[in-house]
């Protein structure tokens, strides 16, 4: 495999002899071995990678925080924490892709965003619940004791 220069431009892709690390070979691959692949220099994407879903997980994280301001009333509540928890991970894992290039990196500022607003969702859902639960007990509803 070629890997680009120092600079990481495409023309010291061509010309750079160095072999890089990656993926392993087989019998076949020797035959495309002396070919550049600009898709492996520094900055450069794939244009086969996966589309980015930073838009998307962006909306659902406002969403969730949106519930999670409402969550005093109950329901919303156990719909932001799982809007949040679904953006959480979903944006974690289209990180680690974009990071090992098998996703469009140029959602990674929503995605970003996204996290935070999945995490002010959750934390707003897990207090606003606690606030209910802690006002329903205040109001002498239930009589336990």
């Amino acid at each position: 495999m070629r890997t680009c220069g120092p600079s990481g431009l495409f023309s010291e892709c061509l010309t750079s002899g160095k072999m890089g690390k990656g993926i392993a070979m087989t019998e076949t691959d020797d035959q495309f071995e002396n070919e550049a692949r600009p898709w492996e220099c520094h900055g450069a994407v794939r244009r086969d990678c996966e589309p980015h879903r930073g838009v998307l997980l962006k909306l659902i994280g406002i969403a969730s925080m949106v519930f999670g301001m409402v969550s005093l009333f109950g329901v919303p509540g156990i719909l932001a924490l799982a809007l949040g928890i679904y953006v959480h991970v979903a944006a974690r894992s289209d990180t680690r892709k974009m990071v090992a290039g098998l996703m469009d990196p140029a959602g990674a500022r929503e995605l970003n965003l996204a996290k935070g607003y999945a995490k002010a969702g959750i934390a707003l859902a897990i207090c606003n619940g606690a606030m209910l639960i802690l006002i329903v007990f205040m109001s002498g509803l239930p009589r336990f004791w």
